[in-house]
């Protein structure tokens, strides 16, 4: 896949530095100077992108000049790289994980090791030696709740003397909470200290577990703080944590699950609705219970909802190359006759590839199928755009107009995202069409032959022949044009999954 270098970007460099540009920034560093993760030449979407914002008196020149992910430098903006690199590098650790990742399992990020601490408890006081050697003796305030003196004291502690509080919430890193945190520590201090507890260790010394602040404690680790302040809570139980914690949680209006977070925005109604349901299910809320909690005369609207709402995440999302084909939301002059309704890009691509029935898998589990079946709709759309309507060399041939002419089409897109995800289905073994971009995590190996159907789909010479060439052909442009009979046109012209996967290579008859 191409590096991406707009024309703009290269008349504002030096002459002498635009010849080469490509391969001069690929010999500096094959890696993305934002996330640091090795580039895939085949499948990444690379852009060129200045270290220093150029709106903040960065110099217009190549040495100013990186590769990054297209995905890594549309989200940078204009920051600093030096601000969203180690955001970025963390986030690319976490997609390197299976999902439902812990404070605990983030620490390897860090090169973060815990260890058990001696301390003394006396009357009044508790002395605990720290990894750093340092000595602290706390005084403990005090707080009575339901006859109990909780004693608790506010200390500084280095990296690795902190361990995650597995028994307790919250138990999932959010990566989007991680940044907000982070983002807000570069301009305030950390608001409230995250809350730990005391505990014996096997060894008779004691472990300082945190229970509740993993994000704030993490975006200051990525701002390279070398200690926290921590509320360290000295007598209290696991069970008591937990109670803490839950309660905290239950004053606080709870965020909706993810995957129905466009859904409660389409009417108070829904919120209201979803919130009550929420709240009666915790943990084993999910879309299906949802539809089954709303009144039986609901649940055909219901159901349209949560579908929308998967579609109005895409829909939104800026990483997306498609929606600059899409009408009222393109910015690109050279795009603007090829522009496609918004309505057709919901119902001919996006509805075909999410999967519309509820789930019922619950919470957390059910919100992270959703997240990966979007992450992967993206990646697999990107790849196609890219390959099939993105001009090559600044300005698109007379082919690829007629190629985009043709493929945007209705039907076009219709059969185009249907076939897509069937070879999907088959590239990666997934045993249900409907959840091909859902159940698994594709691997880079199967990201490459996806590609690789895709650049076949391209090939085809339906995208380029006379539509007089023959009566099959005929009856495809009649098909896309008419938008009916398409499964049957496509396949009479072995455009099948079985063609983009090279087992049934086209005959040289195959317009016959």
């Amino acid at each position: 896949m191409a590096i991406k270098i707009s024309s703009a970007l290269k008349k504002k460099l030096p002459p002498d530095q635009v010849q080469g540009l490509e391969d001069f920034l690929w010999s500096k560093y094959k890696k993305c100077h934002l996330c640091s993760k090795s580039f895939n030449r085949t499948t990444d979407l690379i852009e060129a992108d200045h270290d220093d914002p150029t709106a903040e008196g960065g110099a217009q020149s190549r040495e100013n000049l990186w590769l990054a992910h297209k995905k890594c430098n549309a989200f940078k903006k204009n920051f600093p790289s030096i601000l969203v690199r180690p955001f970025l590098e963390f986030e690319a650790f976490l997609e390197s994980k299976p999902v439902n990742i812990k404070y605990g399992e983030c620490l390897e990020h860090f090169s973060i090791k815990p260890v058990s601490l001696y301390g003394e408890k006396q009357k009044n006081k508790f002395t605990v030696h720290l990894p750093t050697n340092e000595i602290v003796t706390l005084t403990p305030f005090e707080e009575k709740v339901r006859n109990k003196k909780f004693e608790y004291a506010y200390v500084e502690l280095p990296k690795n003397s902190i361990f995650n509080d597995e028994e307790c919430q919250p138990r999932v890193i959010k990566i989007k909470q991680v940044w907000a945190i982070f983002n807000d520590l570069h301009i305030n201090p950390l608001y409230e200290a995250p809350g730990c507890r005391l505990e014996s260790s096997d060894d008779g010394n004691y472990k300082i577990l945190m229970f509740d602040g993993q994000h704030k404690t993490i975006a200051n680790w990525l701002l390279d703080r070398k200690t926290i302040v921590v509320k360290l809570y000295m007598n209290m139980n696991r069970t008591e944590a937990n109670q803490l914690v839950n309660s905290i949680q239950s004053r606080i209006q709870k965020l909706p699950l993810s995957a129905l977070e466009q859904a409660v925005k389409l009417s108070d109604e829904w919120k209201d609705l979803f919130q009550n349901y929420e709240q009666e299910s915790g943990e084993k809320a999910s879309e299906a219970g949802f539809i089954k909690f709303v009144q039986a005369s609901q649940r055909l609207r219901a159901t349209a909802a949560l579908k929308a709402s998967f579609i109005d995440r895409l829909i939104k999302n800026e990483d997306l190359l498609i929606l600059e084909y899409v009408e009222g939301i393109s910015r690109l002059e050279e795009n603007m006759k090829f522009l496609i309704k918004e309505t057709t890009i919901k119902t001919k691509v996006f509805d075909k590839l999410i999967f519309s029935k509820p789930l019922s898998t619950s919470g957390q589990d059910g919100a992270d199928l959703r997240d990966r079946e979007q992450k992967n709709i993206i990646r697999l759309l990107n790849l196609f755009v890219n390959e099939a309507w993105e001009p090559k060399g600044g300005k698109r041939s007379e082919l690829e107009e007629l190629r985009l002419g043709r493929m945007k089409y209705q039907a076009s897109l219709q059969y185009i995202s249907e076939v897509l995800k069937k070879t999907v289905r088959h590239i990666c073994a997934i045993d249900s069409d409907e959840r091909a971009l859902m159940d698994k995590e594709i691997s880079e190996p199967n990201w490459i032959k996806i590609s690789n159907a895709i650049k076949n789909l391209i090939d085809h010479p339906i995208w380029s022949c006379d539509f007089e060439l023959s009566k099959k052909v005929k009856f495809l442009g009649d098909a896309i044009s008419g938008n009916q009979n398409i499964d049957e046109a496509f396949k009479g012209i072995g455009l099948t999954v079985g063609y983009l996967v090279d087992a049934d290579p086209l005959s040289a008859t195959w317009y016959n």
